[in-house]
């Protein structure tokens, strides 16, 4: 496998028709959800 910046295939199957990828993402040995908006032409926005 190769180490992309791009999501696990598993977390793109939670993307929604407006774009919102949710997902757990460990933060301080805790797991807690977050969510990425993908912007077209510009960087991805993480919001947790």
């Amino acid at each position: 496998m190769k180490s992309t910046s791009t999501l696990p295939q598993a977390s793109m199957q939670n993307v929604n028709s407006w774009g919102i990828v949710s997902f757990p993402i460990c933060i301080s040995s805790e797991w807690m959800p977050c969510s990425i908006q993908y912007e077209k032409s510009e960087e991805n926005s993480t919001s947790c």
